[in-house]
C-alpha cells in the first residue's frame, strides 16, 4: 500500500460535509440600500437546524471595476438601515430567534474609532491580561451610548442587545481600532 496517498481521495468526503454545512443555513437580504455614504446590505443567516438567526451588518462602496471596498457608515446611515431591517425580518412568518449581529470591523466606524481615541491605551500587566482589557472595552462600548445607532433600533424593534463581543481588539498609539471583529448579542425580549 503506498504510504504517500494524494490528499484529493478526501476531496469527496470534504464536499459532502460542506454542502451539509451549507443546506442547515439559508441567507435573506434583509435591506439593501445605497446611502450617500455607504451601500448598505444586512442579511440574515437562518441556522435551520436550532432555527435561530444572526444579522450581518455589511458597508461597502464599488469602485468603478465592481470591486467592493470598506467604507465608514454615518450613524444615521447604520440606525435607518436596522430600523428598516428589523421592519422587514418582523414581517416574516414565524422569524427564527435573533442571537446576534456582527458588525464588522471596528474600524469601519469613524465614531466608534473617535469615542476609542479618547479612551487610555491600556498596557498589560500580569494582573491585567489582555482580555480584560477587551473585557473592559466591550463594556464601556456598551454603556457609553457610543453603539447607540446599532442598540436603539434594536430596542425600538424588541430585540435587545445586551452584549458586545469582540474576538479581539488592536489599538494604534492614538487609541484607535486597527484590527477588531465584533458582534452585538441579544438578549430575551422583555
Amino acid at each position: 500500500m503506498d504510504q504517500h496517498r494524494s490528499p484529493l481521495f478526501l476531496a469527496p468526503l470534504l464536499f459532502v460535509i460542506l454542502f451539509l454545512r451549507s443546506a442547515s443555513a439559508e441567507e435573506n437580504l434583509l435591506f439593501s440600500e445605497q446611502f450617500a455614504d455607504c451601500q448598505i446590505d444586512i442579511s440574515a443567516f437562518h441556522d435551520i437546524q436550532s432555527n435561530t438567526a444572526a444579522l450581518r451588518f455589511d458597508a461597502f462602496t464599488r469602485d468603478e471595476a465592481g470591486i467592493r471596498h470598506r467604507c465608514s457608515p454615518r450613524e444615521t446611515t447604520v440606525s435607518d438601515s436596522l430600523k428598516s431591517a428589523f421592519a422587514v425580518y418582523k414581517q416574516q412568518p414565524s422569524p427564527p430567534r435573533l442571537t446576534s449581529v456582527f458588525i464588522g470591523r471596528l474600524d469601519e466606524y469613524d465614531w466608534i474609532g473617535d469615542y476609542l481615541a479618547l479612551l487610555p491605551v491600556a498596557g498589560t500587566t500580569p494582573d491585567d491580561p489582555d482580555n480584560k482589557v477587551l473585557e473592559d472595552l466591550e463594556i464601556d462600548l456598551m454603556v457609553s451610548g457610543t453603539l447607540d445607532p446599532f442598540r436603539l433600533p434594536a430596542d425600538d424593534a424588541d430585540y435587545p442587545l445586551v452584549r458586545l463581543s469582540c474576538e479581539k481588539l488592536i489599538r494604534n498609539r492614538q487609541g484607535r481600532p486597527l484590527d477588531a471583529l465584533c458582534w452585538l448579542a441579544f438578549g430575551p425580549k422583555e
